[in-house]
């Protein structure tokens, strides 16, 4: 998390964690199909960015039943292909 994507993650899913808190009244999006859409992508780029975070500080990187780099390039596809 010391280089420069990593710190970008990072501050993402701060900036994430803080939208989600000013989004608490889901009455603003209930009645838009576009931006009930962009909130299902939104949650899913931040819940990956979240679990690379959490591995990463958790030094749990050499737990996977494959490599870590691996992880994530198929994450970084999964949030590419879903936003």
């Amino acid at each position: 998390m010391a280089t420069v994507p990593g710190l970008l993650k990072v501050c993402e899913t701060f900036v994430a964690c803080i939208i989600f808190v000013f989004i608490s009244d889901p009455n603003a999006y209930e009645s838009h199909a576009a931006l009930k859409w962009c909130m299902a992508v939104y949650c899913v780029c931040f819940i990956l960015s979240a679990v690379v975070i959490v591995l990463c500080v958790g030094e749990c990187t050499g737990c996977l039943p494959f490599p870590f780099s691996h992880f994530l390039s198929l994450s970084l596809l999964c949030s590419d292909q879903v936003c």
